[in-house]
């Protein structure tokens, strides 16, 4: 998967643009997006734990964990958040765009929820969104466009993050990624 959106991010040199190797070198915001993100899931489903066979079976432990946690581990989140979005900010003063995969996997079998290992580690169940779930949280705008496919055929994501507000910029590179990257035809084996 790395070596598909790495050679994706290589091609925007063909649409034009000056590419960069770049690591941000961020302390993860992964503690507070995981308290917002869980905080919120059970504060919507709470209320419906009495239909319990009604809730998907991959919220009902989220729902469950979220219930355990002080409210003040949920403000103070908030406020974490407030200072990791001083990271993304000054790195987007410099870049116009960030590229990567979309997740740290390939995609999982229907009826999974999360995996189980990535690249033969054990993981817990939200480390294929370790990519994605900081700008969820920066909200900053992001897409993701086919960028390749797996043995199996399987999609392969490249994720384009842009400056908070600038989801036109997003959507342009997107744009240019998938005509000059035309991917509509490729369908996966079915069975």
């Amino acid at each position: 998967m790395g070596a598909a959106t790495s050679k994706a991010a290589r091609s925007f040199r063909e649409l034009g643009c000056r590419v960069e190797s770049a690591d941000p070198t961020w302390p993860s915001p992964y503690d507070c997006w995981r308290t917002i993100f869980l905080g919120g899931i059970g504060a919507r489903l709470a209320p419906y734990l009495d239909r319990r066979d009604e809730i998907d079976p991959g919220l009902l432990p989220i729902v469950e964990e979220a219930q355990k946690m002080p409210p003040t581990k949920y403000v103070q989140a908030w406020f974490d958040r407030l200072a990791w979005w001083q990271h993304a900010r000054q790195f987007f003063e410099r870049y116009d765009l960030l590229l990567s995969p979309t997740v740290a996997c390939p995609p999982l079998r229907i009826g999974d929820f999360y995996p189980a290992e990535i690249g033969g580690v054990k993981v817990g169940r939200e480390a294929a969104s370790v990519f994605t779930y900081p700008f969820n949280m920066t909200g900053q705008p992001a897409a993701t466009v086919p960028c390749g496919f797996t043995k199996a055929g399987l999609p392969i994501g490249l994720q384009i993050i842009g400056r908070r507000y600038a989801d036109v910029t997003v959507l342009r590179a997107s744009a240019a990624f998938e005509a000059a990257h035309p991917w509509a035809q490729h369908r996966p084996a079915v069975g």
